[in-house]
């Protein structure tokens, strides 16, 4: 038997002592050299000790801090005491195969034979077999009189087929006492028996196959009720600790049925006997007892009702009415059964309890005993109570079956039905919130934000006709500029199809968060009391839970309040929770993913937008450079000022490449006075009255020049500006490039027959300018403000400067705020919802207090603290009244 408790409670229970009563304390004997035969038996290093230093008597003990779910014992096959290593190491082993026995009663023989054999003679398992007590507590150990107390409950039934069970295993054993008679350690007997199949129903554990035993085997008692624990190990639970205590209700074919023989063919054919038992509990009755009651109920065989038994909808009709009138004289029956009253168990229970407080008791055992007997008929009682009231009210039956709770008054009006345009709604709403929706939007939405990163968003349509040209130099094959402008790709953000898709998304959010969030959170706010244990139990679902002997709900309470909980007592039932924020944070996420999305659509909708190219000392007024996008755009303040080029430079690396374009910008109001200045570059742009305008292109507006002998030289000698061209596109020309042409003569009439002389210069960036002869051979380079002369065909030139001109993209984006808010809302709420909101629930029950609890994230990290929480609750000694308090519970 392994038994483990998470609490600072005993540990870990490897074997039971052995115990024999003398007085009021217990003599135990104990093997001194167990584990000296485990070491040499192969038992590796572990994480658990023997102790025989706790209340138990002996057990394991951890040496070191164990966490749930960690593995905590390591035993290897050789250790695993199988029906296969029990023939090969009985003396009966020949004789056992040939009788064909099952590897139940080889195991018992070989632990009744083991304990028999005199010292020195022993097998090897001989100590482990030394190490095992005298007597577990099962049923097989009871006397006749504790049995019969059992007279009338569904738990006597379970008795008698284990005793039967036994019983016929032992007859099975006969000629394995009759050889026995010839042996050393003298002739085996029934009673040696008997011990060996007690031990067996205490300790046995059943493994899939050998190739599994590799497997982890996990340590617990499983899904047992308080009556298997007790006819099998020989102890009942804390009253109501156990979340599996039920009450076994046997329902039959009755013989006198006209349909019997069919009814039971039916009922074998789909795997089903005509005599069949289920789990009755406090908090719901079995939907396959409904299904299996209604078959019984029908008046002719019906095999589709037959095969719905196993499923999790029930029949219709009159079936469904039988089958709660069957079952509920079925309860009746079995209430009647029980011998004796309610009251009068309960009055025994006290009792016993109060012997058992005293001081010199010399039959502890027997008392407990009784006493747990005397629960099990009483926890029978309140099981088929709590059902016959929960049947009396049943409403029609769903598909879930009848759950006890959650039964309305017979005398409650019926809801209203709501409104065609209500359940329209809901249903919209439904739909609107589902996640393959909101998902599939998203995607949509990315994959047109892929195509604006592609594709340049908001050039003009020469550009679009040079880079996507039409004909066989599509781009992939299809895309060209026709498609581009058909399909609103060249300004896809403001589209009105990706606009509408920001809406859907936007109500889909929105539907979300009315549907399932905020109601989330409203359920969250409640203060929740648990008013049973088995709420305290059903709230924490796959949380944890437990229930902590001698604690008291109040330092629970304060332990939670220590840790940062909100802590909530009433009647001794306690809620507690943190992380309410936690809840609020997806809330928070969808509220900034609106507001980012609301001011995206409010600046598409409501903005202005513009370029300008400006030679230095140029200005512009903002309005005549700014183009609504919509109707609902409107002119900024600031749009009736005026920006001004104070100057443009482009600064180089030293190996030549652009570092930065700078321009230096003034704005003026309508009286001329300068309002701003600043000297703006890539991605540090001017913001004027709701205006900004972005460094992102420049040009050259002119090249400055002396050129005596040119007709556009100034008389006076000065200096004087040449327009320069954009040669961008033009064939040949890979890059920017600029050009211009110094006439060395007059232009002539007729320009088409004549052809102009001069010299042409031309530029790529603002360092050097290369001229070329009317031949249009090289003629040399010159730096702008370098004042050396060149001469070409027999004119002198000097390069004085190169004008630039600054490349402005303007925008007028009013939703710009409301998008940055909503992306520092989204942050700080991302953050939010990743806390764990947690509840923990307590229950005081007597001295008994039952805790549960939950959390939506880090579970892991929650179980512990929760552990560590239960840990810390120092244990209080119960008194005599607390335990009559928890007899009377």
């Amino acid at each position: 038997m392994v038994c483990i408790n998470t609490t600072n409670r005993p540990l870990i229970r490897l074997f039971g002592p052995k115990k024999e009563v003398t007085g009021n304390a217990y003599r135990i004997h104990l093997p001194g050299s167990l584990e000296d035969w485990l070491t040499h038996r192969g038992l590796p290093p572990q994480k658990v000790a023997i102790s025989h230093e706790i209340p138990e008597g002996r057990g394991l003990v951890a040496t070191r801090r164990v966490r749930k779910h960690e593995k905590l014992l390591n035993v290897p096959a050789q250790l695993l005491l199988t029906a296969d290593v029990a023939l090969q190491h009985s003396a009966y082993g020949g004789l056992l195969e040939s009788c064909g026995v099952p590897a139940w009663s080889v195991l018992a023989t070989f632990l009744a034979e083991t304990r028999r054999q005199p010292e020195g003679d022993k097998n090897v398992w001989g100590q482990y077999v030394d190490a095992l007590p005298s007597q577990t507590g099962c049923v097989l150990e009871w006397a006749s009189e504790e049995v019969d107390l059992l007279r009338g409950t569904a738990a006597m039934r379970a008795a008698d087929e284990i005793i039967a069970a036994c019983s016929a295993s032992v007859a099975e054993l006969a000629p394995i006492l009759r050889e026995s008679a010839s042996m050393p350690g003298g002739p085996l007997t029934e009673q040696d028996l008997r011990w060996g199949f007690s031990m067996l129903l205490s300790r046995l554990i059943r493994l899939p196959g050998k190739q599994d035993l590799e497997a982890c085997v996990y340590v617990s008692y499983g899904q047992k009720s308080d009556t298997q624990l007790l006819l099998s190990y020989g102890f009942m639970p804390a009253p109501l600790s156990n979340p599996h205590s039920a009450c076994n209700l046997r329902l039959s074919l009755q013989r006198d049925d006209p349909c019997f023989d069919a009814k039971r063919a039916l009922l074998e054919e789909a795997g089903h006997s005509a005599c069949m038992e289920f789990p009755l509990r406090l908090d719901s009755l079995p939907q396959k007892l409904i299904n299996y009651a209604a078959f019984l109920c029908t008046e002719a065989p019906d095999r589709r009702v037959v095969s719905q038994i196993d499923q999790t909808g029930v029949v219709d009709g009159s079936a469904r009415k039988g089958a709660i009138n069957l079952i509920t004289k079925e309860c009746k029956v079995a209430l009647t059964a029980i011998p004796a009253t309610l009251a009068a168990d309960q009055e025994a229970l006290n009792n016993i309890m109060a012997q058992l407080a005293g001081k010199d008791i010399l039959n502890v055992t027997s008392l407990q005993r009784r006493a747990d007997i005397l629960k099990v008929r009483i926890n029978e009682r309140k099981i088929l109570n709590k059902n016959l009231f929960t049947l009396r009210q049943a409403p029609p039956l769903s598909q879930e079956g009848l759950s006890i709770g959650k039964l309305k008054s017979r005398g409650s009006p019926p809801a209203a039905t709501p409104s065609p345009v209500k359940v329209v709604w809901n249903r919209v709403l439904r739909q609107l919130s589902s996640l393959p929706l909101a998902i599939g939007e998203l995607a949509v939405i990315a994959l047109f934000s892929a195509i604006g990163t592609v594709i340049e968003q908001n050039r003009s349509l020469a550009y679009y006709m040079k880079n996507y040209p039409d004909g066989p130099d599509k781009v992939i094959g299809f895309v060209d500029w026709q498609l581009i402008k058909a399909l609103q790709w060249d300004h896809i953000y403001s589209a009105n199809y990706f606009l509408a898709l920001m809406a859907l998304l936007a109500a889909s959010l929105a539907a979300c968060t009315s549907t399932r969030q905020w109601p989330m959170v409203r359920v969250a706010r409640r203060w929740r009391f648990a008013q049973t244990p088995e709420r305290v139990y059903a709230m924490a679902k796959e949380g944890t839970a437990a229930a902590l002997p001698n604690a008291d709900v109040r330092l629970m309470g304060q332990a939670l309040q220590q840790s940062g909980y909100q802590v909530f007592l009433r009647d001794g039932s306690l809620y507690a929770f943190k992380g309410l924020a936690g809840k609020l944070g997806p809330i928070g996420v969808h509220a900034a993913m609106l507001l980012v999305m609301a001011g995206v659509t409010y600046g598409c909708l409501a903005g202005l937008k513009g370029t300008a190219m400006v030679p230095e000392g140029g200005d512009f007024i903002f309005s005549q450079a700014l183009s609504p996008r919509s109707a609902l755009a409107r002119q900024p303040r600031g749009a009736a000022a005026m920006l001004h080029v104070n100057s443009f430079d482009v600064k180089y690396r030293e190996d030549g490449s652009v570092d930065q374009f700078v321009s230096d910008l003034s704005v003026f109001d309508g009286q001329g006075r300068e309002q701003l200045r600043k000297s703006i570059s890539v991605n540090d742009p001017l913001r004027y009255q709701g205006i900004t305008a972005y460094q992102t292109d420049y040009s050259m507006a002119a090249l400055t020049v002396r050129a005596p002998g040119s007709p556009l030289q100034p008389a006076d000698g000065s200096a004087f500006n040449l327009p320069m061209a954009s040669l961008d596109g033009k064939p040949g020309v890979k890059g920017k490039l600029w050009a211009t042409f110094v006439p060395m003569e007059p232009p002539p009439a007729d320009l088409r027959s004549t052809k102009p002389r001069g010299v042409s210069i031309v530029a790529r960036d603002f360092q050097t300018v290369a001229l070329y002869k009317m031949d249009g051979t090289f003629a040399g380079i010159r730096r702008p403000g370098s004042q050396k002369p060149i001469e070409v065909d027999g004119m002198t030139i000097i390069v004085d400067d190169i004008v630039g001109s600054t490349g402005l993209e303007l925008k007028v984006d009013p939703g710009v705020p409301y998008v940055y808010a909503g992306f520092a809302g989204l942050m700080i709420t991302t953050l939010v919802s990743y806390l764990s909101h947690s509840q923990i629930w307590a229950l005081q029950e007597g001295s008994l207090l039952h805790v549960g609890g939950r959390s939506n994230r880090a579970t892991v990290t929650f179980a512990l603290e929760l552990d560590d929480l239960m840990n810390s609750i120092p244990e209080q000694r119960p008194s005599v009244e607390a335990q009559r308090t928890i007899a009377e519970n």
